[in-house]
């Protein structure tokens, strides 16, 4: 007899909601209070949990998922912002440490 595979339950959309905003205020703390925490890997995280919102089967309203998916836009490109900020930095910084040797 074969067992049939289970399936992988969705996490709820309240869940993912709170989750979000958990994220946003979280990215908001590391961004402009500078608590520890990579703003790239915040953003990004913030961005994955727009994506899973936007596909969510059991989001129901067309608003809320036109909102979720502009949203989504926006923080992949914030995403890309700080990924940018940490390249030009850690260039800069290993530049001026060859420059000492």
């Amino acid at each position: 007899m074969v067992d049939k595979p289970e399936k992988i339950p969705f996490t709820s959309v309240e869940t993912l909601q709170s989750a979000l905003a958990y994220l946003m205020s979280r990215h908001n703390m590391i961004t402009s209070m500078h608590l520890q925490g990579c703003p790239a890997c915040s953003a990004l995280s913030v961005a994955q949990h727009l994506e899973l919102l936007v596909a969510h089967p059991e989001l129901n309203s067309s608003i809320l998922r036109g909102t979720y998916s502009s949203l989504l836009t926006d923080w992949q490109g914030l995403a890309e912002h700080h990924e940018r900020q940490a390249a030009v930095k850690y260039q800069s910084e290993n530049r001026q440490h060859l420059q000492l040797h």
